[in-house]
C-alpha cells in the first residue's frame, strides 16, 4: 500500500506540522473552555456573559500559538475586529457554533457577518518556495522556469484555504470539538470536506436486552427511585 496516499488529510494539508496542529486545536479549545468556566464560576453571576467571551478567548489563543509555526502569518478578514492566523496556505478559525449538545453542526449558519464571509476571500500572498531541481541551467532559462512556477502557484491558489475548528459548549460543559477543511455554501453554512471529531460528547449506554425468562428465574432487579434533584436539569445560560 502507498503510505503517502494513506496519510491523514491534515498531514496532506499542513505537512509535518499536521499532527502538532491537531493536538493544539483540541488543547486550545479545551484550555479556553476550562479557563472561562472557572472565571464564570468565580464571578458569582447568573448571567453567562463571562463565559460568552470564549469566542474571543479562542481567537486570541489560536493567534498566539499558531504564530509560532514556520510559515505562519497573521491575516485580517474584511470587517473583522480580530486577526486570524494562516499556517502555510490555510487559515485556522475556532468557531463556537452552539451551546447545546443537540445542535446540528451542518445546519448552523456560519456566514453571519462580513468578517466571517471575508475568511473565504483572503488573498493568498505567501511567497512560493525556491525551486531546486538539481539541474544546471543558464540564468535566462532559470529565470523563465521560476516565473512559470510562480504563475502556476498564483493560478492554482488565489485565496487561503480555511480549516474550521468547531465546538459546542456552555459554562461547565464542553460537548464536542470537530475540525476540517471547509468551503462556504450558498445558504451561509459551511460545506465540510475532510474532517474529523477531536472530542465527542459521551452518550448514555443502552441497556442490554436479555433473552426472555420465566417470571421466577434470574436475579431480582434493583429498584431506582428518581429524586427531584435527579430530575432537575437546568440550563440558565442565555
Amino acid at each position: 500500500m502507498d503510505k503517502q496516499a494513506a496519510q491523514p488529510w491534515y498531514v496532506d494539508l499542513f505537512g509535518p506540522e499536521g499532527d502538532s496542529l491537531k493536538r493544539d486545536a483540541r488543547e486550545l479549545i479545551s484550555g479556553c473552555h476550562e479557563r472561562l468556566s472557572d472565571s464564570q464560576d468565580a464571578s458569582g453571576m447568573k448571567a453567562r456573559g463571562v463565559y460568552g467571551q470564549i469566542w474571543r478567548a479562542t481567537l486570541e489563543a489560536f493567534e498566539e500559538t499558531l504564530l509560532k509555526y514556520p510559515g505562519s502569518q497573521r491575516q485580517h478578514p474584511r470587517g473583522a475586529n480580530y486577526s486570524v492566523v494562516a499556517v502555510g496556505g490555510t487559515v485556522l478559525f475556532p468557531w463556537r457554533f452552539a451551546r447545546d449538545a443537540a445542535q446540528n453542526l451542518e445546519d448552523t449558519p456560519f456566514a453571519v457577518s462580513d468578517a466571517r464571509t471575508g475568511l473565504f476571500d483572503l488573498p493568498y500572498n505567501e511567497a512560493p518556495p525556491e525551486l531546486d531541481l538539481g539541474l544546471h541551467r543558464s540564468a535566462e532559462v532559470e529565470r523563465s522556469v521560476k516565473e512559470d512556477a510562480e504563475l502556476a502557484v498564483r493560478e492554482l491558489m488565489t485565496t487561503f484555504r480555511v480549516v474550521v475548528v468547531a465546538f459546542s459548549s456552555r459554562s461547565g460543559a464542553l460537548h464536542s470539538i470537530e475540525w476540517g477543511e471547509v468551503t462556504l455554501g450558498e445558504d451561509g453554512c459551511v460545506v465540510w470536506g475532510n474532517h474529523e471529531r477531536l472530542l465527542e460528547a459521551a452518550r448514555p449506554q443502552l441497556a442490554t436486552v436479555q433473552e426472555p425468562q420465566a417470571f421466577n428465574e434470574g436475579p431480582v432487579p434493583p429498584v431506582f427511585v428518581a429524586t427531584k434533584e435527579d430530575q432537575a436539569v437546568g440550563d440558565d445560560e442565555r
